[in-house]
Order: C-alpha cells, then structure tokens, then sequence
C-alpha cells in the first residue's frame, strides 16, 4: 500500500468506510426489528449498548402489555354479550384459605359474650373517670413529688392526704361515697416509688403495676410542662 498513490489510498479508505457505515446500518436495524418479534427478550442481549438495550425492553414489554389489554378487553366484550359475569381479580384475600381460628364480626357468640360481660358497663365509657389518688402510710418526699407528677397526667383525679392509721378499707369506704370510678394507691420501699395499686369502684377488679428506673418531667432533658385542664389519650 505505501507505493500506491494518494488517490488510491484514498479510495481505499473511503471503500472501507462505506462498508463500515453500511454494516451498521444494517445492525442497527437488526437491532430496530428485535422489538416486532416474539422472542425478542432472548435475543435483546446482541445490543452492547446498556442504554439502548434497556430502551428496547421497555419497548418490547410496553408492546406485550398493549397486546394483553387488547386480549382482555375482546373477552370482556365476548362475555358481555353472551350474558355471563365477569371473572372476578384473583387477589390475596380472594385465594386465602379459610382458618377456623378467625372469628366473624356478626358471630352470635360473640355477641351473646359481650352482652354477658360483667365489665361491659366499664368498657363502654359511660361514666366519665373520677380518680382518688392516695400514698401508703407517712410517705416521703419522692412520693410526693410522683403524685404530682400524675395529676398532671390525669386530670380527672383528686389527691388525698392519708393518715398512718387509715386501712385502705376506709379509703375504698370514702370513694364510693364521694363517687370516684377508681382508687390508685402509690408505694413506696425505702423512700423510693415502687408499685402503683389500680382499684376499680365498686366491685373491682384490682390492679398491681411495678415501677422501676423512675424518672420525673423536670429530669427529662428538654421536657415540657404538663396542662392540668388537658386530656391525654391513655
């Protein structure tokens, strides 16, 4: 090649070129046509380029859809007019299995339960919650400063003093004269809260709740002030 001219060489190289635009081209309509046959998806990973390759499936996937919504729109069409129900989506809830361990919301026994309940009347919520609060016998000064903290908690309780001779019979006595709903009895242990007593008026039941790591508002970093007039949602 170095003793042919430059006019040849030049013709030579424009040969090579021209073939080389020629064969892409026709790749690259190879490559075009993969989206009008059926099994393109198998045939998709000729194309080196990520890019085009993914823009391909797209095409493809989006033309198999169209394909299927065609499909399902004809049978849809075929059922109606021969006057048949349409098949119904096969969901989750649809394929579950029934489980005898799941119980109907219009179930009669259940129901029958509820009327039965002799705690309905409390569960129901129709007496508003009238709280006596009280402590143990010659409380500390920590008890005092938790009781505080719960009036702020529950606004609709009444602290009461309560003597070293006072029996917890007596106090239960005083609540149901005065109305209260409940009685709650804070503990102490060595001058350091420890147990809550939840007494429901007038026939129970009795509830014992055991505190530890206590910690009070003001010892919370960043803390903010408790509204006696509000209404927590507990």
């Amino acid at each position: 090649l170095s003793g042919l001219p430059c006019a040849c060489l030049f013709r030579v190289w424009l040969a090579v070129r021209v073939c080389g635009v020629a064969a892409a081209t026709m790749v690259f309509k190879e490559k075009v046509r993969l989206v009008d046959r059926e099994d393109a998806l198998h045939d998709v990973n000729v194309v080196r380029n990520k890019a085009k390759r993914s823009e391909i499936v797209k095409k493809i996937k989006k033309k198999k859809n169209a394909a299927k919504k065609v499909e399902k729109e004809k049978r849809q069409k075929l059922l109606k007019e021969q006057g048949l129900p349409l098949p119904k989506p096969q969901t989750i809830d649809s394929l579950r299995t029934g489980d005898v361990t799941f119980v109907e919301e219009e179930d009669p026994e259940i129901i029958e339960d509820e009327c039965n309940d002799e705690f309905a009347e409390f569960l129901a919520g129709e007496d508003p919650p009238n709280i006596l609060m009280t402590t143990c016998p010659k409380p500390s000064k920590a008890t005092h400063d938790f009781v505080k903290e719960l009036e702020c908690v529950f606004p609709f309780s009444v602290y009461k003093k309560r003597k070293e001779t006072t029996l917890v019979s007596q106090v239960i006595d005083y609540a149901n004269e005065q109305g209260h709903t409940a009685v709650l009895i804070v503990n102490e242990d060595v001058k350091q809260v420890d147990a809550l007593t939840l007494i429901h008026l007038p026939h129970g039941p009795t509830l014992s709740f055991k505190l530890t790591s206590l910690r009070l508002s003001r010892q919370i970093f960043g803390h903010g002030k408790a509204l006696k007039e509000s209404f927590p949602e507990i």
